[in-house]
């Protein structure tokens, strides 16, 4: 619900059980593991405290508070936890308290070390936490409170440093606890000083931005309120005030002290004292009434009511209604106000001020305040004031309250209204007789929903409502309420399971969780409650389609919830809730299919074409899913009500209402509709009379082409959501009506066949993709091998960058694979000729890695073919087609995908992956036990959990135990050393630490798999998306001495590696970051025995230092220098070379010109005693022109 203060009131009210709502974005899915059941942590916390008191302890001591405060964090919302153990910590914590700030010795030292500064500022951290978390109220009442701890306190105060305001809040507090007990300030202080200095320091305070103003207010109060203090000081304080508030200059802060100190005395003072101040404050608050500020407002409506309360004398009137209950609840209160005698009071006796008028007043207009905490301390004031009225004048003022709860008020004085209600309905106030005209509107305010603009207000009046709800449960008998108990329960339910909500279904549940266990009249009560309850209703949807589901079971709630989903929900601002409504009125089909059928059916069918957009929208959808469960049912439509469906899509091109906004919905609504309608068996006549969208001619059309047509509009739509739902309703189309007109469906499958082949707009190209992969299996028979060859033809790029699109080619593979299962294995379909030629569609579509402004969008056309080459294997599964070789390269396939580098494509391709290996019908694929034992078994954890196949950590470690399958380890290596050299830094992290730790115990593999990875880079040459991680694969394998071991067979790997790195970084490449990666990989192979490391050192000192990239050279000059460093007594011939060559990388300026840095290359061929290159490398690899800028 609203928030609300920190007072007694509350603590009962949440203690009593009614849930109080947070935000009304509050987050859907509530983790309900964050509750607690008890104080866990108490002797950790305990063992810490302690930790103030021991030396060893003190380096640490930030650590200690800031573990404290960590754990008391943790019971922010569930602080009543903390109480079984309160007393002990704070008495503790208070005992440390007292030896750190030095008030058990006998003279306190002020000149502390900065390390008993720091165990103080951390100390009373902990303490101010612990207020915060439990509240000051109850946290203080334990405060000690000697009162010769008052003065050498005080005087330990003004000591404190403004930057550790926790320590100066406690104190204060500490202070306020201290002067409440009844002694006489001369006892501590003769000369009678003391109290004005304190409430010179108190001054000083009210104007801090923190919670030292509200705790110096709290003393001030305490102080002055004292018999010894009142007459003297009492008045001078307030007319310094009521001065201070008057001048414009006074900040914002200073005004908030000043106010909450009057307040708090009001509050707590005596009445007569009270009364001679009255005049010196009333002018000026009255003043202050309209202000801007939140904070000011709402201590003006506080500082009204405690005057209000001041004027009228302590007493409960007679004429409240009131229950055994409510006196037990209240009886501490009327003891203290001596209501006893005074209950008795008969209305002509109570003496009312003229200013009670007045207050009451501006007490209804705060009502209507823009600020919840506003209303909310304003309802709580009607509510005291008026426990001390007349009834006469109590009546008034609940008409008043009344008159805001009209159409013509706005959302503010609803909700300031509602808790006015609940407040006066808690006291007994409302009386039973009001009843009768508050219910309606109690009715209203549990629906009220007003739409502003892209939005809606109204959440906090359903959640004030579901309060007043509450607050009559409590409130009432049981016989006073019966008569309204049915009402407030279908009011009730439709709010917790359908309010947008998660803080209204909540209030709501608890409201009616109240009104069940004590007016014990709501309709099975008992049974809702174990259903609906806190945690269940924070799932919209489970709300919604399974707790509504079952409430609708009872003939009291079922009725009413249909008609509030029609009424409200179907017709609601957002998409999301009308989608839901329509699919939850389809569900309670059937529990009431009669009520449904004949009131809600026609509703919906003439809202469909309604204006309003919310209303049309949700209509259409409502009575779509309407009439398949009801079909679904076995209930049959007469001819007379096909008729007015039949008509609703020709109706609706008539009034032109897919253009404008709102179009593209009422597409996807239409479509639904029409996939329904086919569903729903409802019968198309061989022509129809419609309305022409121009002129609007009446045109006799053929019943098969209106519907044909739309569909047909929707395919070509650019919005792949409209292009779905468009496929859907052709699935179902066709299945319902193309076997009566087969001549019909042929035309218009060779018509999407012809269209797809010729036509360039992409947005086309998707829709007709898709739309051939549903057609019926007749239809496409005579036709499967073109529409085959064309699917297949759509998935090369084309050479105009504007019309590649990665959608149209991912839905030409869900088209292949969705054609292939629809028509299946046979001379018609999927043969010997043709099985190798769509396999490798699937295949090449894995292999798809475009890339434009969006990202890496050829994933979308992988993650599609991985989903065709699974359903691919079980269509083939039992069949002669389904070859080793073909299961090999399905494997392959997979497995690349599975070590890529993008999250969601791993967790995909290892998913489809599982599921492969886990179907007994898919075989002929090689080392199948031996992938089950590594990838499937994994698939579980031990918790019996799934496997997170996203998370990098989890997944690379048991995939690259596969590169011992010499079969799949070119494939793995393929994609794994994309994610090793790519940026994602989880990824080159987990995928390099499992490689290298499982290479480095195996010699023999480590050599397969650096020649698998020249493969690599022979078969992507010039291909940066592979080369460019690659290189940097290469080099760190190297850099790790995973490679540095073994000796190639048969000819030098190492070798071929320099060559096909240098082909790679010469000629015409310009990619800097390419080259760099190079010289990493040059500088590691310079450690490899002859020719290899000639070879590397001519790459360096040819290509690389003598590149046209300033940024090249350096770069490489550094780097072969700390390689030198590391390794240059094993690849030089002696010390005083490796001198000399580290002196030229140092000392030339490798950024200057070719003509500077060539004679440095050339004498670093000397001391190096290198060979130049036999053959001179092309002009473009060593210019002589002018340097590029980099």
């Amino acid at each position: 619900m609203m928030m609300m203060d920190t007072t007694q009131d509350n603590h009962e009210m949440v203690n009593d059980g009614y849930s109080q709502g947070g935000d009304a974005m509050q987050q859907e899915d509530a983790d309900n593991n964050c509750y607690q059941t008890f104080f866990a942590e108490h002797t950790e916390l305990s063992e810490l405290i302690q930790q103030y008191e021991v030396k060893e302890c003190y380096e640490n001591i930030q650590q200690t508070g800031t573990a404290i405060n960590r754990i008391l964090s943790k019971y922010m919302e569930q602080s009543q936890l903390l109480d079984p153990h309160l007393t002990q910590m704070v008495s503790e914590l208070m005992r440390i308290a007292r030896r750190v700030i030095g008030l058990n010795s006998e003279k306190i030292t002020f000149d502390i070390t900065f390390q008993e500064k720091q165990i103080r500022h951390n100390l009373f951290q902990s303490i101010c936490t612990l207020t915060k978390v439990r509240g000051q109220k109850v946290v203080t009442k334990l405060f000690p409170h000697e009162i010769v701890d008052l003065e050498p306190l005080f005087e330990i105060y003004k000591t404190i440093p403004a930057n550790e305001w926790e320590t100066k809040y406690i104190l204060l507090l500490w202070l306020s606890m201290i002067v409440i007990n009844p002694f006489d300030l001369t006892v501590v202080d003769p000369t009678n000083q003391l109290p004005t200095r304190m409430l010179e320091e108190c001054k000083a305070q009210l104007s801090e931005p923190g919670k030292t103003r509200d705790s110096a207010s709290l003393l001030i109060s305490r102080l002055l309120t004292r018999p010894d203090m009142a007459t003297e000081h009492l008045p001078d304080f307030v007319q310094w005030g009521i001065e201070t508030l008057s001048n414009p200059k006074t900040t914002t802060f200073l005004r908030a002290g000043i106010l909450r100190s009057i307040v708090m005395i009001f509050k707590i003072g005596k009445r007569d004292e009270l009364l001679n101040i009255i005049p010196i404050v009333w002018s000026s608050v009255i003043s202050e009434a309209d202000t801007n500020n939140t904070m000011l407002r709402h201590l003006n409506v506080k500082l009204i009511q405690r005057i209000g309360l001041t004027f009228l004398k302590p007493r409960v009137v007679a004429w409240r209604y009131h229950t055994t209950r409510l006196t037990l609840m209240h009886l501490k209160n009327q003891a203290t106000q001596q209501t006893s005698s005074n209950e008795d009071t008969s209305d002509e006796e109570i003496e009312i001020p003229e200013e009670i008028e007045q207050i009451i007043s501006h007490l209804i207009n705060g009502l209507r305040d823009k600020d919840t905490i506003v209303r909310w301390s304003t309802a709580k004031g009607i509510g005291r004031i008026t426990l001390r009225l007349p009834k006469y004048l109590g009546d008034q003022i609940v008409e008043s309250v009344c008159e805001l709860m009209n159409p013509n008020e706005d959302d503010s004085s609803w909700h300031g209204a509602s808790l006015a209600l609940a407040e006066l309905a808690r006291r007994g106030l409302l009386l039973p007789e009001r009843l009768e005209q508050v219910i309606p509107l109690l009715e209203q305010a549990l629906v009220y929903d007003v739409r502003k603009g892209t939005h809606s207000v109204g959440a906090h009046v359903r959640d004030a409502a579901c309060y007043v709800c509450w607050a009559f449960a409590r409130a009432y008998a049981p016989d006073i309420m019966k008569p309204y108990m049915n009402r407030l329960a279908q009011g009730l339910v439709k709010i917790a399971v359908f309010d947008r909500e998660v803080n209204c279904r909540r209030a709501a549940a608890a409201a009616f969780q109240e009104n069940v266990g004590r007016q014990g009249s709501f309709p099975h009560g008992i049974d809702i409650i174990t259903v609906a309850d806190y945690f269940s209703l924070c799932n919209r949807t489970n709300s919604y389609l399974t707790i509504s589901h079952y409430i609708a079971q009872y003939p009291e709630y079922c009725q009413s919830l249909i008609s509030y989903l029609v009424d409200t929900k179907v017709t609601h601002w957002e998409k999301s809730i009308r989608e839901l409504a329509s699919k939850t009125i389809a569900k309670l089909c059937d529990r009431d299919s009669t009520f449904i059928f004949n009131n809600i059916i026609p509703i919906l069918i003439d809202r469909c074409v309604e204006n309003d957009l919310n209303a049309r929208h949700g209509s259409l959808l409502a009575l779509s899913e309407v009439i398949l469960a009801l079909k679904k049912s076995g209930i049959s439509f007469d001819e007379n009500l096909q008729e007015k469906i039949r008509h609703i899509v020709p109706n609706i091109e008539a009034k032109r209402l897919y253009r404008g906004k709102g179009g593209e919905i009422m597409r996807e609504a239409v479509s639904r509709f029409i996939e329904c309608m086919a569903l729903s068996h409802i019968t198309l006549p061989a022509t129809m009379v419609v309305t022409s969208s121009v002129g609007n001619r009446q045109l006799k059309k053929k019943s098969l082409s209106i519907f044909q047509e739309t569909i047909d509009e929707n395919l070509k739509h650019p919005n792949n959501e409209i292009i779905e739902m468009a496929v859907k309703s052709l699935k179902a189309f066709a299945a319902e009506y193309y076997e009566a007109h087969s001549e019909f469906a042929q035309e218009t499958a060779k018509k999407y066949i012809q269209q797809l082949e010729t036509e360039v707009n992409p947005a086309t190209r998707r829709g007709l993709a898709l739309a051939l992969g549903v057609l019926p299996k007749q239809v496409m028979e005579p036709n499967f091998n073109r529409a085959i060859d064309i699917l297949i033809s759509k998935l090369e790029l084309e050479q105009d960058p504007d019309l590649q699109d990665a959608d149209a080619r991912r839905n030409a593979i869900l088209g292949i694979i969705s054609l292939c299962e629809n028509v299946g294995i046979g001379e018609h379909g999927i043969t010997e000729s043709n099985v190798n030629k769509i396999f490798n569609a699937f295949i090449k579509g894995t292999n798809d890695y475009a890339v434009d402004k969006r990202g890496d969008v050829g994933s979308w056309v992988r993650e599609a073919s991985m989903s065709a080459l699974e359903r691919w294997a079980y269509l083939l599964a039992n069949s002669t087609l389904f070859s080793v070789e073909m299961g090999t390269n399905l494997m392959r396939a997979l497995l690349k995908q599975a070590v890529e580098k993008i999250d969601r494509v791993r967790d995909n391709a290892s998913k489809t992956i599982c599921r492969i290996l886990s179907n007994e019908l898919v075989q002929n694929i090689p080392h199948k036990h031996e992938l089950v034992s590594v990838i499937v078994q994994h698939n579980t954890t031990e918790r019996n959990e799934l496997m997170d196949w996203s998370s990098a950590e989890k997944s690379f470690p048991i995939f690259v135990k596969l590169l011992d399958l010499d079969i799949y380890r070119y494939s793995i290596l393929s994609g794994l050393v994309v994610s090793m050299g790519g940026m994602s830094s989880h990824v080159f992290k987990y995928s390099t630490t499992a490689l290298i730790e499982h290479l480095k115990p195996q010699k023999e593999l480590g050599e397969k798999v650096f020649s698998d990875m020249l493969s690599v880079g022979l078969e992507y040459a010039q291909d940066d998306r592979v080369i460019v991680p690659l290189l940097k694969s290469f080099a760190l394998l190297l850099g790790h001495g995973v490679f540095e071991k073994f000796q190639p067979p048969q000819y030098n790997m190492s070798e071929q590696l320099v060559l096909n790195t240098t082909k790679e970084i010469t000629g015409t490449c310009k990619n800097v970051q390419k080259i760099m990666l190079a010289v990493d990989l040059f500088c590691e192979l310079i450690k490899f025995e002859n020719p290899t490391k000639e070879k590397a050192f001519q790459r360096l000192f040819h290509t690389c230092l003598m590149s046209k990239f300033p940024k090249v050279r350096e770069y490489t000059a550094n780097q072969l220098y700390g390689a030198l460093q590391v390794c240059g007594d094993t690849v030089m011939s002696n010390d005083e070379a490796l001198d000399m060559a580290l002196d030229v990388l140092c000392s030339t300026q490798w950024l200057e010109g070719i003509a500077v840095v060539k004679p440095a290359v050339e004498k670093l061929y000397e001391v190096t005693q290198i060979p130049k290159p036999k053959t001179a490398t092309t002009a473009s690899t060593t210019p002589t022109t002018t340097t590029v800028k980099q």
